[in-house]
């Protein structure tokens, strides 16, 4: 299975069912070919990206298939900060013998795909500064595809905008410093930040490397946005609490019509009627009750999942600060984001993402980031129940940071043993061949001086 994705967008959109309304949205079509050696036969193509993504298909199937090409569209469908611009093609089938099968390609998405060319701003809330080893690149270099009416600047400041968000908190700015070797991202919106920062980043390593390795080196300089962090959080844990509410109330107000309605059963069918006593009433109150509780509930279940991409994008902006402020390597960013999960899209009513990043994170601390003779071993089990607040939460990941800060790395216990491992077999390779006696010479050597030799 191959995949292409154009480097423009398409001259017509192929957009259906926008929310958005106040943009003209673009869209942009892949190309997936599927080939192989003998036909297969019952080949079912998925395809799946994570809102406010959408995909003109998200299911193509084929009798059968030796080479066949199919084209989907992509397109911004909701209002609210995407946290990813890519997709999976999934292709499913069944071997010759039935043995099941699955493929599966990365699909890389434009980032015009969902953000357009805006002014600059001049200040805002949130900024973050990037520092590298290299010369500052001219940012018309950098995003071609993204200047729109910054096209004719010098190349220092770029502004970029969201589709269908709030033009006075969703424009992100980038700047080039002239004196430095520093890039700076700011925004009113934490949120937002995260795919720039993102793009950038890669941009500059393609930029400096061009097929070749090289040495640049990105750090991140500054404080953590550690606050602006939980403020993203609370405000998804608060729409969770009204969700649980919504759901209470919802169900008492089911079981109250329900017995209303068996009342008013039980009066038709008597054979000598008594007075309705304003059961009729109370019945059609009850129910303009549960219609309205049920619009309520379905709103605070979409700003849970636009809160939810909010979320998902932070948690990947920290995790990724926190890579840059510590240099860590790939293997350790990946511990860290199976710690601090931006996992936030997968709705479950028994286990929320706070409590479960939370028993993660107070985990590390008692294993892997322990002090010295004092957390480690201290391994708590804990029920994974919604908690009231997150001062706990909080707390924990300001723990996680500030262990971060001091050790500067981080790593398994499992991975640290074997390292240990490796370093003492090396140590023992480099000892010198005199020093080493076998077993054999040390039992001939004792006999022979018994003996007087």
């Amino acid at each position: 299975m191959t995949v292409t994705v154009p480097s423009n967008l398409d001259a017509i959109t192929l957009a259906q069912d926008v929310k958005i309304r106040d943009d003209t949205i673009p869209s942009v079509s892949v190309t997936v070919s599927l080939s192989c050696r003998q036909p297969i036969a019952n080949v079912l193509l998925s395809i799946d990206c994570a809102p406010p993504l959408s995909a003109t298909q998200t299911a193509v199937s084929f009798a059968s298939v030796v080479e066949v090409t199919t084209v989907i569209g992509f397109y911004l469908n909701e209002t609210f900060i995407p946290s990813s611009v890519t997709a999976n093609a999934v292709a499913t089938y069944n071997t010759a013998s039935g043995a099941p099968r699955v493929v599966v390609r990365e699909i890389k998405l434009p980032l015009l795909l969902v953000m357009k060319a805006v002014p600059p701003m001049k200040t805002a809330t949130h900024k973050i500064t990037i520092d590298t080893n290299k010369p500052p690149v001219n940012l018309n270099e950098l995003f071609p595809d993204l200047l729109g009416m910054n096209a004719h600047g010098a190349g220092q400041a770029i502004g970029l905008q969201f589709f269908g968000t709030n033009p006075e908190k969703a424009v992100v700015t980038i700047l080039a410093s002239k004196t430095s070797q520093r890039y700076r991202l700011q925004c009113d919106s934490l949120d937002c930040l995260w795919l720039p920062t993102k793009e950038l980043i890669e941009k500059l390593v393609k930029y400096y490397s061009q097929g070749q390795k090289t040495d640049l080196k990105i750090s991140y300089i500054g404080n953590l946005p550690l606050q602006e962090y939980f403020t993203v959080v609370e405000e998804h844990f608060q729409l969770r609490i009204m969700r649980e509410k919504h759901k209470h109330v919802l169900s008492d107000r089911a079981a109250q019509f329900r017995a209303i309605q068996r009342r008013l059963l039980m009066r038709f069918k008597d054979k000598t009627p008594a007075p309705l006593a304003n059961l009729d009433t109370l019945l059609e109150g009850t129910y303009q009750q549960l219609l309205a509780l049920s619009e309520a509930f379905e709103e605070t279940e979409w700003e849970l999942e636009r809160t939810a991409s909010s979320v998902t994008s932070a948690t990947k902006l920290l995790n990724l600060l926190i890579t840059l402020s510590h240099g860590m390597m790939q293997r350790e960013a990946d511990i860290l984001e199976a710690c601090l999960s931006p996992d936030v899209l997968i709705a479950s009513d028994e286990q929320g993402w706070e409590e479960r990043v939370d028993v993660a994170v107070a985990h590390m601390l008692r294993t892997c980031l322990a002090k010295a003779g004092k957390d480690l071993g201290q391994v708590a089990t804990s029920l994974l129940t919604m908690p009231t607040d997150l001062t706990k939460f909080q707390k924990h990941i300001k723990l996680l940071c500030d262990r971060l800060a001091k050790t500067g790395h981080l790593s398994l216990g499992t991975e640290a043993d074997s390292e240990q491992t490796e370093v003492e077999a090396e140590a023992a390779d480099d000892e010198s061949p005199a020093s080493v006696v076998p077993v054999d010479s040390q039992v001939a050597e004792s006999n022979s001086s018994k003996k007087g030799i």
